[in-house]
């Protein structure tokens, strides 16, 4: 999921150390998106083909939402032992492209391919560990890479990586892990994998390792990994382009949950309690009023929410679910989605923070109003004092797609209209972009989405 703002400000906010669960909030009401199948497995919730992609893993098949109908598809076979998915991502530039993992009647995990979205699978990897835990595809330019984990409490789990969309699959053996239980891919190459005790990064699509354990405990397996706020940084000296980039990432083990920045290696725990998964989301509603939502739902069933900026202390959500019991959690811009077995998918906007105190006010601002927009958007910006600025728009690679404003600026508000075109005044995609704002007192970049 993607958090538009400064490595900086991602740093400062993230490491408190939260332990205290109060049971009250004001927090928007969950609907069910529908009935699915009371074997579901997993949640997941991912961008590719400028479209947003949102998939329930079961033992029978999975489900895929759609969005036109307001339902869900079903790609189930209850009549084939050995069905089962446990992963399911979407491929760039291939809008009908799946690649699933899961288990089979063997409990070897299996990878399979579908170029009609799911109707017709094809199996192309049986693994020689256990369940496929998870599946990672490449945001960035290089747009062919993907990467899979499994894990068995019998034999040694596998990291596989593809090269072509998922056709084919490589084993990678030299990372040391006996059990693999997460991966994730940031831009091109930056690739995140969790296992044993350890995490570990690569950025040679596994010829070398960097171990990014340090202090978590080394005697506690790892449920997950979960990379979170991708931030468009700062060109690099002599570089036009700016970069992707892990902001920080968040595992679990017996003893809680934990954070760390993507570069140090010092984790804190901020939940003393055993995590299933977890999900964050930035919302900006003006140039004033944000707030960051890191949802968590731990093993003992309960939906916990932490509201940076709000108060030091863990929500219990878990009677907004009307009795259903919390398996998993994704969340984005739209809100936050708990995977329940009692009724499917529930979705709720998440955090009310027009009711509630909101965060100190900034002094420098940026909002674009309409957002989501069509065809055009007007982006506002503060300027405390004067100063020479740029503000430029970014596709969700990393590549930047319109510059709209630079130069120096008088301080005060100032608008500017975009179109949602590119460079040379063509009309881009439907989807996400940044819009960064850089000027000598701080960056502000601010997450769009266009809608054709």
């Amino acid at each position: 999921m993607i958090r538009p703002i400064s490595r900086g400000l991602a740093l400062s906010v993230m490491f408190v150390v939260a332990v205290n669960v109060t049971a009250s909030a004001v927090i928007l009401p969950f609907d069910a998106l529908g009935p699915v199948d009371p074997l579901v497995n997993g949640i997941s919730e991912d961008f590719a083909n400028s479209q947003r992609h949102f998939f329930v893993t079961a033992e029978e098949g999975f489900y895929a939402w759609n969005q036109a109908e307001a339902d869900w598809d079903a790609y189930t076979q209850p009549e084939w032992i050995g069905v089962a998915r446990t992963a399911v991502a979407p491929v760039e530039g291939l809008p009908l492209r799946r690649v699933l993992g899961g288990v089979n009647a063997f409990f070897k995990g299996t990878l399979w391919l579908s170029d009609d979205a799911g109707e017709n699978q094809t199996l192309t990897y049986e693994c020689q560990g256990g369940r496929v835990t998870d599946i990672a595809r490449s945001h960035g330019w290089q747009q062919h890479l993907i990467w899979a984990t499994t894990w068995s409490d019998v034999a040694p789990g596998e990291l596989l990586r593809s090269v072509d969309d998922g056709v084919t699959w490589t084993p990678v053996t030299n990372h040391g892990l006996f059990n693999l239980t997460g991966v994730d891919v940031i831009a091109d190459t930056e690739t995140y994998v969790c296992g044993d005790s350890r995490v570990l990064r690569t950025f040679d699509n596994g010829a070398t390792w960097e171990d990014l354990s340090g202090s978590l405990p080394a005697d506690q397996g790892l449920y997950f990994l979960a990379t979170m706020e991708p931030v468009v940084a700062l060109p690099a000296p002599g570089k036009d382009d700016p970069w992707i980039s892990a902001s920080h990432l968040f595992t679990s083990n017996d003893l809680g949950l934990y954070v760390t920045a993507a570069n140090v290696i010092d984790w804190q725990l901020i939940l003393p309690f055993p995590c299933r998964a977890v999900a964050e989301r930035f919302v900006q509603l003006d140039t004033f009023v944000f707030w960051t939502e890191t949802w968590a739902v731990t093993w003992d069933n309960r939906l916990l929410l932490w509201i940076n900026g709000d108060s030091d202390e863990w929500i219990d959500g878990t009677d907004m679910l009307n009795g259903a019991e919390p398996l998993d959690v994704t969340a984005s811009h739209w809100g936050v989605n708990v995977l329940t077995r009692e009724h499917g998918v529930m979705h709720s906007g998440g955090w009310d923070g027009l009711t509630d105190s909101p965060l100190p006010p900034s002094s420098l601002g940026l909002v674009a109003a309409p957002n989501p927009f069509n065809p055009r958007t007007t982006v506002s910006f503060d300027l405390p004092q004067a100063a020479d600025i740029s503000l430029e728009a970014f596709d969700l690679r990393g590549r930047r797609v319109s510059r709209l404003a630079a130069g120096f600026h008088a301080a005060g508000t100032h608008d500017v209209i975009w179109t949602g075109t590119g460079p040379s005044g063509h009309a881009l995609p439907s989807g996400v972009y940044l819009v960064r704002l850089v000027t000598p007192h701080g960056v502000k970049i601010l997450r769009t989405a266009l809608v054709r």
